[in-house]
């Protein structure tokens, strides 16, 4: 499901773990896709099985389920069938809390306010931690200008993560003899998983065959300009300490041009507004950006909560 417009939302098919923390994520969930296509007809099916025999995953547009089915021994069958759907854009939601951030997540045209391709773009010379050689090697291959440390998944790389030693890690979906689960690691890092710049790390699965792994790193490379990058990262500065909310922002160059399209969301998403702006494509115009578009949504936001 792209979310593209409303009319992909007249009928929605849902599958949901049958967990308690589900359950309770579930309104809000029909809550905001109400909110954001004016109805919709929503076929919603609970799941009893366990995710390794979830045959029937693929065949829904939105799944719900808790945090702690990453937590099984392997995953894979999970992550094969799900991850790739979600870097075409589509939605899965996750954790007991997700209802805090769906929401946001769902408010006008939510594919504009998305972390470019779900990951944080990675700049020269970070570290990154890697679980094996083989995924290390790809890396390499792919951004030669990042630090890439082989790890052991164990409590020394939670460690890291914790201390802001690493900027992302890489996983696999199945370690044989580690000491950490996917599922812990995860916990490690800041909510949501999937990050944005300033978010914190970032978590990437990888399974053990390059093929599917090849798409996921690729997302660690600068596609386009750094200057993008600069522009989200500087906009999410400015609000980091003056702020409440959720602030989603994408820059995209054009040219000689730099456009930043931003959002600002209320934790439980019962407000929300939104700044376009085009700036020049050079870094004092990215930072000239950055601030119009700061003070555009501050000004937005305070005549919206006052009203």
């Amino acid at each position: 499901m792209a979310c593209s417009g409303a009319a992909e939302l007249e009928q929605l098919r849902i599958r949901v773990r049958n967990d308690p923390a589900t359950e309770a994520v579930l309104p809000h969930l029909t809550r905001a896709l109400k909110r954001l296509s004016g109805g919709f007809t929503a076929e919603i099916a609970l799941c009893e099985q366990p995710l390794d025999s979830l045959e029937e995953l693929g065949r829904a547009e939105l799944v719900l389920l808790p945090s702690q089915e990453l937590t099984v021994l392997d995953p894979a069958p999970y992550l094969r069938c799900v991850l790739p759907r979600c870097l075409t854009q589509d939605l899965l939601l996750y954790s007991e809390q997700a209802g805090r951030t769906l929401t946001g997540l769902l408010r006008e045209q939510p594919q504009r306010f998305e972390p470019r391709e779900l990951f944080v773009a990675l700049a020269s010379g970070a570290q990154l931690a890697v679980c094996s050689e083989s995924a290390a090697a790809l890396v390499r291959q792919l951004r030669p200008d990042l630090e890439v440390v082989v790890v052991r998944c164990s409590d020394a790389l939670l460690a890291g993560l914790g201390e802001g030693r690493f900027q992302a890690v890489i996983v696999s979906s199945y370690v044989a003899g580690s000491e950490a689960s996917v599922g812990r690691v995860s916990r490690a890092l800041k909510e949501p998983w999937i990050g944005a710049p300033g978010d914190g790390a970032a978590l990437l699965v990888a399974c053990p065959d390059n093929e599917f792994a090849a798409p996921i790193l690729a997302a660690l490379e600068h596609r386009s300009s750094r200057l993008e990058l600069d522009a989200e990262m500087l906009l999410g500065e400015f609000f980091s300490q003056r702020h409440g909310g959720h602030l989603r922002a994408r820059a995209r160059c054009e040219g000689h041009r730099l456009q930043l399209s931003a959002g600002l969301f209320d934790e439980l998403g019962d407000w929300g507004v939104r700044s376009d702006m085009v700036g020049e494509a050079t870094r004092e115009g990215c930072s000239r950006l950055a601030r119009r578009s700061a003070r555009e949504l501050s000004s937005r936001r305070a005549l919206l909560l006052a009203s």
